[in-house]
C-alpha cells in the first residue's frame, strides 16, 4: 500500500518538468545574474579564474574552443581577455550569427526591460554547461557524466561567498546588486512555472479524481506571458470539493487505505504542493511501477526543483552582505 502511495506521488512530480526546464524566460535573467558572477571570479582570480566562462587555451582546451562562440575561447575585448556585457551575452547564446552589438545593455535599473529586448534577440536556452565551467564531460564507469546546472550554479555560489568574505565588498556592489535582483526574478519566474494549473493542478486532479482545482492569474509582462497558478487555499475551502471530500479521498490514489482525517489530509495536501518535485522515492518496489519515461520524467522534474532551489540560495547569498542590504 505504501509502495502505491509513493509510486502516486512519484508520477505527481514527474509528469512534465522536462517541457520548461530548457524552455523557461527565467533563462534570461539568470544570463545576468551569471555575468555578475562573472566579474566577481575576476575580481576574485583575475585572467586565471576557471569557475565561469574561463579564458580556454588553444592546446589545451582545443574541443571546448571550438565549440565557444566564433571559437574565441571565451577571449573578450576588455583588459586580459575580459568579456564586456555583450560579448558574454553572445558567448552564452552560442550562435555565430549573433554579434555581441546587437545584445541590449544591461540596465539594472530595469532588468526587466533588457530581458524584453534578449528575447527580441533569440528564444531563452539554457546555458551551455561545457562551456559555461570549461569542462568537458567525464566518462565515469563507462557513461558520460556532464555537470548538472544546478550544480553549477552551487559551485558558482560558494564561489561568490568565498570572494565576499576575502575581498573587500564595495568593488562588487553592482554585481551583488545585479545577482540579486536577477535571481529574485528568475525565482518568481521558475515557481509561477512549477505551480501552474496545467502541469501541478493537472496532476493534483489525475492522483485525487473528482476534485475541483482553483487558480489564479499571473502576469510576466515583459515576456508577454500568463500563468495560471492553483491556489491551494482556495482549492481547499471550495464549496463543491468539501461537499464531494468522501467521495474524492474514496478515490484517491492510495489516500483511503491511510488513517487520517480532514484536517490531517488538508495539511498533507498543501505540504505536497509546497514539496513538488523535490522528493524522491528509492524503494525498489516503487521503481518497478514506474515506466522508463516515468523515471526519465522524474529525474527531470527532480533536476528542475534543484535549478529553483540553486536560483534562491543564490540570491540569498549574494543580498546577504552590507552592500546589498544598504540598497
Amino acid at each position: 500500500m505504501l509502495v502505491r502511495l509513493a509510486w502516486a506521488w512519484t508520477f505527481l512530480i514527474a509528469s512534465w518538468a522536462s517541457i520548461v526546464a530548457s524552455k523557461s524566460p527565467s533563462v534570461f535573467y539568470e544570463m545576468m545574474s551569471a555575468y555578475g558572477i562573472y566579474n566577481i571570479a575576476w575580481q576574485y582570480k583575475g585572467a586565471d579564474q576557471r569557475y565561469i566562462y574561463p579564458l580556454l587555451d588553444a592546446e589545451r582546451d582545443k574541443k571546448l574552443v571550438e565549440e565557444s562562440y566564433r571559437q574565441q575561447g571565451h577571449r573578450g575585448s576588455l583588459p586580459n581577455g575580459k568579456m564586456n556585457w555583450e560579448e558574454f551575452a553572445a558567448a552564452w547564446f552560442r550562435d555565430d550569427s549573433i554579434d555581441p552589438s546587437r545584445i541590449p545593455p544591461l540596465d539594472l535599473d530595469n532588468i526587466e526591460a533588457t530581458a524584453k529586448a534578449l528575447k527580441a534577440v533569440k528564444e531563452p536556452r539554457m546555458v551551455p554547461i561545457a562551456l559555461a565551467s570549461g569542462q568537458l564531460p567525464v566518462k565515469v564507469g563507462g557513461n558520460v557524466q556532464e555537470k548538472k546546472y544546478h550544480e553549477l550554479l552551487t559551485e558558482w555560489m560558494n564561489m561568490v561567498v568565498e570572494a565576499r568574505e576575502r575581498l573587500p565588498v564595495a568593488p562588487m556592489r553592482n554585481d551583488l546588486k545585479a545577482i540579486t535582483l536577477a535571481n529574485e526574478k528568475a525565482k518568481f519566474i521558475r515557481l509561477t512555472e512549477f505551480r501552474q494549473t496545467q502541469y501541478l493542478g493537472a496532476d493534483l486532479k489525475r492522483v485525487f479524481p473528482g476534485i475541483r482545482i482553483l487558480g489564479f492569474d499571473v502576469a510576466i509582462p515583459e515576456f508577454e506571458k500568463n500563468y495560471k497558478m492553483v491556489d491551494v487555499a482556495k482549492t481547499l475551502s471550495d464549496p463543491v470539493n468539501k461537499r464531494n471530500m468522501p467521495d474524492i479521498l474514496a478515490k484517491a490514489i492510495g489516500w483511503h487505505q491511510l488513517p487520517f482525517d480532514p484536517v490531517d489530509w488538508k495539511e498533507r495536501f498543501q505540504l505536497l504542493v509546497v514539496e513538488y518535485g523535490r522528493e524522491t522515492y528509492q524503494h525498489s518496489e516503487t521503481k518497478k511501477l514506474m515506466s522508463k519515461k516515468e523515471r526519465e520524467a522524474q529525474r527531470s522534474a527532480l533536476s528542475h526543483r534543484k535549478v529553483l532551489e540553486a536560483v534562491k540560495a543564490l540570491k540569498e547569498k549574494a543580498q546577504d552582505t552590507p552592500a546589498c542590504q544598504a540598497e
